[in-house]
């Protein structure tokens, strides 16, 4: 297998990097479920934390956008007790501090869910962070499988809405504006904006539009490729191939290996049958 990226903005494979200390990442290969975490629980302190500028708005901007979101948030709630909540709100943004902000954003986030993905399979760094110093494996999804699961969900009016997309990387935080953006655009913004120090991640974020810590099924087809770390356990080496014969559909299967004389990975395919 060829390591590197596609020149293309999508690539046709995306890829997942699991470990063995969490049962619960096994679940992928033998359930056909990827789980939709949290923002709020990922290990950079600035992603998803990009503060909404409410103070953009005139106090009439401010009041409309505070109401909507009240009756929105309370659907049964009284006329004058949505003004009164909204103009609360209001006050509290106007003289809140950026901690204050943070802390608003995350009570939206918490509705949101995502699942990280990258372009890549070979860089070390990520080998060494998300699958435990290699010891781990790697998935490879088709990324057109994942895309027609979003067009599904879409098309099928679910409560909950799944969208895909590449992170972008900047130096600043981009221009969040609550008056001239809508909800989801506010949140797909905040999803999918990140430091450029997370550059060589090439993350691609699976969203869940309406709920959090979720789990969602996905056609087995969707998996296409596994990669075993250069530094996996026999042991686990031996329960991972069980799990992926067991899922009686083409997945092809390689190991991972030290490159003699460069700090690189090169990959070896594995006859499975």
């Amino acid at each position: 297998m060829t390591a590197g990226n596609s020149p293309n903005k999508f690539p046709r494979y995306l890829y997942k990097f699991r470990h063995f200390e969490d049962e619960h990442h096994l679940n992928i290969l033998k359930d056909n479920e990827i789980f939709f975490t949290s923002p709020t629980s990922f290990n950079d302190p600035f992603d998803c934390q990009i503060p909404v500028r409410y103070d953009l708005g005139t106090k009439q901007d401010q009041l409309i956008y505070f109401t909507k979101l009240v009756k929105e948030r309370y659907p049964k709630i009284k006329k004058v007790e949505a003004r009164l909540k909204a103009k609360r709100l209001c006050k509290i943004v106007r003289g809140q501090s950026h901690q204050e902000i943070i802390d608003l954003n995350n009570e939206f986030l918490n509705r949101m869910g995502v699942f990280s993905l990258s372009s890549t399979y070979s860089n070390l760094l990520l080998w060494s962070h998300y699958s435990n110093s290699h010891r781990g494996y790697c998935i490879g999804f088709d990324r057109k499988v994942l895309v027609r699961l979003c067009h599904y969900a879409f098309e099928e009016r679910s409560n909950d809405i799944l969208n895909i997309d590449m992170v972008e990387y900047t130096e600043k935080h981009p221009l969040i504006n609550p008056y001239t953006m809508t909800d989801e655009e506010n949140f797909i913004k905040q999803l999918l904006t990140k430091s450029k120090e997370w550059e060589y991640e090439k993350e691609f974020r699976m969203m869940l539009l309406g709920g959090t810590n979720k789990t969602k099924p996905f056609p087995k087809f969707a998996i296409k490729r596994v990669i075993i770390g250069c530094n996996v356990s026999p042991e686990n080496m031996e329960k991972l191939i069980e799990i992926i014969k067991a899922r009686k559909s083409k997945v092809y299967v390689y190991q991972a290996e030290k490159a003699p004389d460069k700090f690189k990975l090169n990959f070896k395919y594995i006859n499975l049958e």
